[in-house]
């Protein structure tokens, strides 16, 4: 079983840009893990990259700093990217840069397409117009939790446009406890906000792999 707090999230405004902050640990294992991740959206004007970031990895068992990943970012654009690939068996995935405008509208939405909408991950920013979140026939969130606090669930939502009781967890499409699509016709949408049980395992995949062989692990 997973421990997965709320997100925590910091908003700036000059110059723009936002920290998040997931954690949690699985219970009865050796690890527990805190990801920072940052976009600052001017920076490419400085030469810069726009995200940045660092998984810590702590010991479960002491509380000790097992290990400090300074990936910069890279870790959660593969997590990501990972994700959307679980989810897609798609037509169309959406990977823009976070916008506060959507960058995709209802009348673009043709019978049988897909979307992975992943990026905007605060509660001002959507690429979706949420009139599409509203006449899907599907609507998959990776954490019904975080969705209906953040991203585009949560813009259709505050529009009344969407019942959050209608919402499906990812998890339980994978397991097969929940349905999936049916029909080539529908028109489906996976909202992924990234959630903590993902970055805990990437982060022990890459630290294993890494002291593969050290019999000092």
């Amino acid at each position: 079983m997973a421990v997965v707090p709320p997100v925590g999230e910091l908003i700036f405004d000059d110059p723009p840009g936002d920290t998040h902050i997931k954690y949690g640990y699985i219970r009865n294992d050796a690890y527990y893990v805190i990801k920072i991740a940052s976009g600052f959206y001017d920076n490419p004007k400085l030469g810069l990259s726009a995200t940045n970031g660092l998984m810590l990895l702590f010991s479960q068992r002491t509380g000790e700093l097992v290990s400090i990943l300074l990936d910069e970012g890279h870790l959660t654009n593969i997590r990501t990217a990972a994700a959307g690939a679980v989810a897609a068996n798609c037509n169309l995935i959406i990977t823009a840069t976070p916008s506060k405008n959507p960058l995709l509208q209802l009348d673009q939405m043709m019978p049988g397409t897909h979307v992975t909408a992943m990026g905007a991950d605060t509660s001002e920013k959507n690429e979706l117009d949420p009139m599409i979140i509203s006449n899907e026939d599907i609507v998959i969130a990776d954490s019904i939790a975080q969705c209906v606090e953040r991203k585009e669930i949560h813009q259709a939502i505050k529009k009344q446009l969407l019942d959050p009781a209608n919402l499906i967890e990812l998890g339980n499409v994978i397991s097969g406890d929940a349905p999936r699509r049916t029909s080539d016709d529908q028109r489906t949408v996976v909202d992924l906000t990234g959630v903590a049980v993902q970055d805990i395992q990437i982060t022990k995949a890459v630290f294993e792999a890494l002291t593969a062989g050290d019999s000092g692990t």
